[in-house]
């Protein structure tokens, strides 16, 4: 769809607006990035790491995509291979305000004032409040992605597994 506004509700405001930026180029030249076919092959918790304010959970991830960019107007393909696999590696990194308790069945709706003009609401899929517009996609009040960042080969990969902060940094 190529509608990055869904994507708000889950992305901390820096990493959406970076995603943004990068949908908005690719719209000015006329292409598109598709990416299909998506497998994560593992998961795993690679580190949790808490300070005074906030909590964060790395996620390894390795997976195979398809991936790669098209013309928007005649479909021919300008970079990737729609027919080859590529196989990456990542760290996807999820933040929230300490504190705050996940409620499964409310996940990324559990805001019941807006924290901007405190009208009683329920944030839209956009991550927006439905009376001010005001963007709510910060971590005060559910998990957000605030980092991908591609394992290459040779990189050291902090294992350090749980690491809690207290308000000195200690």
């Amino acid at each position: 769809d190529r509608d990055w506004k869904k994507v708000r509700p889950f992305e901390k405001e820096e990493l959406y607006k970076q995603h943004e930026m990068q949908l908005n180029e690719y719209r000015k030249l006329g292409r598109i990035n598709v990416i299909e076919r998506i497998n994560i092959n593992q998961a795993f918790l690679q580190k949790y790491e808490r300070d005074a304010d906030y909590e964060y959970l790395t996620v390894y991830l390795q997976v195979r995509m398809v991936d790669y960019i098209k013309d928007e107007n005649t479909g021919k393909v300008l970079k990737g291979d729609p027919d080859r696999d590529c196989y990456m590696q990542y760290l996807y990194t999820f933040m929230r305000k300490f504190g705050v308790q996940t409620d499964p069945a409310n996940s990324n709706r559990s805001t019941v004032a807006c924290p901007h003009c405190g009208a009683p609401t329920q944030i839209t899929s956009a991550g927006q409040c439905e009376y001010c517009g005001f963007i709510v996609t910060t971590g005060e009040y559910d998990w957000v992605l605030s980092d991908i960042t591609g394992v290459r080969p040779g990189m050291h990969i902090d294992n350090s597994a749980v690491v809690i902060r207290t308000g000195d940094n200690h």
